[in-house]
Parts: structure tokens; C-alpha cells; sequence
């Protein structure tokens, strides 16, 4: 109801109020149920901490991956948002030592590397906001992948993105940012490695379908709708299969005798309104409440189309050496479009991928 539509909205922060404003009317009850029903329920962030036998702060996890450790007794509780490890691991924010490890002490680290380790030492252990980073806002939030899956789906375990390149948006921004980053990033890195990425013509919408979703429409709404618009309706419907050879064979239907005594139970003005103008209406009706779909959708079309791209640019990037670079052109992009002003500390376009082996 448009009373009940109102009160949840009015829970939603000033600038999702806006956004869902801005949909057609008809579809802004629809997108509110959107943004509630993909809203994570509860804190993506609990900035718990983890020690390294010696001490030294780790990374900043959730309590899930704080109890994952204790119930494996890999650490001892330091206190109720703090563990130490009781083992030393294979590398520290992110970067994994040499499977022959050198004196470290010893080793001469470049500048530029000490600098990349400060960094990342600095987000691994920076305290988080659970915060939409483009807009602010602290309320239905979403974990957003910053490289799209259509590229994550064919990189190499070496360069999967890890936490740096999942941000939190709030389910508005990250509904935008999905349509404008996502198909935009395509595009540009489909240009940058030589690979087209003509979208194959989607088939010619089926008539049926209209039909279909016409005839479903007047049953559910059955007396309650109006004579004269009843009878445009079914007129459309009747406009798409009349002649068919199905017609001729719904009576023969056991299904179609139930069809038609809860039709008639259900709205018996409708139906004997219907019969009077058209014979044949409880028949079309059958037929067109009954149609299914043949074959795959627009939507299951473009997955496929955008998993093939992303599998021809990630091999493409492979081929020349630069999946560094797709991951950082991510970044950069999912910052020219979004214009964040809530990024977390330290967070870097520069953030160095290859950290896995």
C-alpha cells in the first residue's frame, strides 16, 4: 500500500530517498524491496585484530575469521576483539616470503618497496567504516567488486583480488556503479588489448510473451477489473493466437477442465462477461496462461556475451604481460565514475596484485 511504501521509505537516508524517487512510478515500490532485500544484515566490518607471535598487528578481520582461528586452536585470545597466532605465517599484508627465506635483516629493499610495504601494512591494519565509500551513507550497504566477475571468473590464482578490491556501497550507488563501471571497464579494456566486443543481436522478442503476461494479469485481477478494459485486453491476447492449432486441442486437456472451474469461482462476472463477447475466451486464456518461454533469455544471452569477453581480454592481458595493469585499470575507472569520498585509509589504485603463489 502506497501508506506502507511511504513508512519504509522514510527510514532510508536523504540521498536513497532520492534515488529511489528518481524510478518511474511504477517501479519505485519494487526498487525499495531491491535495496532492503541486498542490504548485508549486519556489519561487514568488526575491526578485530590479529597478532603475529611477536606481536606485531597483522590485519583487521571480522569476528567469523576471529573464531575460525580459536575454534582450530591456531591462536590464543589476547582480548574479546584480539588474537595472537600461535605459528608464524608464510607472509605479513599479503606479501608471502620465499619458499627459502634470507636474512631479512640483511636484505636490501628498494625505496619504492619499503614504501609499497608501508602501505599495505597501513590498510591491512587500518581501522574500517562501515560506510558507503561514494556517498557516505552508513545504512544498506553491499560488498561491491571492484573487478568486474566476468574478469575474476578467468584470472590466475596469482591475481585474484583480495579485500583491497572489495569496497562497501550502498545498494543504490551500488546499482549504479554496476551499470556504469561494470559496462564501461569492458569497453575500455576490450580497446586497450585489441579485442572486439560487438554484442550479438538479441533475437526478436516473442509476441507470446506479451500475451502471456497480459492473460496472467487479467486472471489475478479478475472482477476487479473493469468491463470495457477486460475485453481491450483480451482482444490483444486473442490477436496473438487466434488460428492456432493449440486452441483446437486445449479442451482435450484434463488440466483444462480444473482451469476453467477456478476461473470461473474466482471471478464469474469476468468469465461470463468474456464468454459472451468471445466463445472461445476460457480456451485463449488456457493457452496463454500456459505458455512458457522456448528458449534463453535476453538476460542469460548477455551473461554468456559478457563472460566471453571477460575471458578473451583476461587472455589477452596475459598474452602481453599486463594483468597487473587490468586489475589497477579497474581501480582507476571505478574512481573516475563514482568519485568516492569515503575510501578507506591507505586504500591505493597502485595496490600491488601479484601477492599469491
Amino acid at each position: 500500500s502506497e501508506e506502507h511504501f511511504q513508512k519504509v521509505l522514510a527510514v532510508l537516508p536523504p540521498s536513497q530517498q532520492k534515488r529511489v524517487l528518481e524510478e518511474p512510478l511504477r517501479k519505485r515500490a519494487r526498487f525499495l524491496s531491491f535495496v532492503r532485500r541486498v542490504a548485508v544484515k549486519a556489519p561487514v566490518y568488526d575491526n578485530c585484530a590479529i597478532l603475529a607471535p611477536d606481536g606485531q598487528m597483522l590485519c583487521a578481520v571480522n569476528r567469523k575469521k576471529l573464531q575460525w582461528y580459536l575454534n582450530r586452536e591456531l591462536a590464543d585470545r589476547v582480548d574479546e576483539q584480539t588474537i595472537k597466532l600461535r605459528f608464524e605465517p608464510r607472509g605479513r599484508f599479503g606479501i608471502r616470503r620465499d619458499a627459502h627465506p634470507i636474512d631479512h635483516e640483511q636484505e636490501q629493499v628498494s625505496a619504492e618497496e619499503a614504501e609499497q610495504m608501508k602501505k599495505r601494512q597501513g590498510f591491512y591494519t587500518s581501522h574500517k567504516v562501515n560506510r558507503c565509500v561514494s556517498c557516505g551513507s552508513e545504512a544498506n550497504l553491499a560488498r561491491f567488486n571492484i573487478v568486474p566477475s566476468c574478469f575474476r571468473s578467468f584470472l590466475p590464482a596469482t591475481h585474484q583480488p583480495g579485500s583491497h578490491d572489495v569496497l562497501l556501497l550502498c545498494v543504490p550507488c551500488h546499482h549504479r556503479a554496476t551499470l556504469e563501471h561494470g559496462q564501461k571497464i569492458r569497453d575500455i579494456l576490450g580497446a586497450r588489448v585489441g579485442v572486439e566486443l560487438a554484442r550479438p543481436t538479441p533475437p526478436t522478442r516473442d509476441v507470446r510473451r506479451a500475451a502471456h503476461s497480459a492473460a496472467m494479469g487479467l486472471l489475478k485481477g479478475g472482477d476487479c477489473v473493469h468491463k470495457d478494459r477486460a475485453h481491450a485486453v483480451f482482444a490483444r491476447i486473442l490477436h496473438v493466437w487466434k488460428g492456432s492449432e493449440e486452441l483446437t486441442t486445449a479442451a482435450q486437456s484434463a488440466q483444462f477442465d480444473d482451469f476453467c472451474k477456478a476461473a470461473s469461482t474466482k471471478a464469474p462476472a469476468l468469465i461470463q462477461s468474456l464468454l459472451e463477447e468471445f466463445p472461445d475466451s476460457l480456451q485463449v486464456l488456457w493457452i496463454a496462461s500456459q505458455w512458457r518461454q522456448p528458449s534463453q533469455s535476453d538476460g542469460q544471452l548477455s551473461c554468456r556475451w559478457e563472460l566471453l569477453c571477460g575471458e578473451r581480454i583476461v587472455q589477452a592481458c596475459a598474452e602481453q604481460g599486463i594483468l597487473t595493469e587490468l586489475i589497477c585499470e579497474c581501480r582507476a575507472n571505478f574512481v573516475a565514475v563514482m568519485k568516492p569520498q569515503f575510501l578507506p585509509e591507505h586504500w591505493d589504485i597502485g595496490h600491488q596484485v601479484c601477492t599469491r603463489a
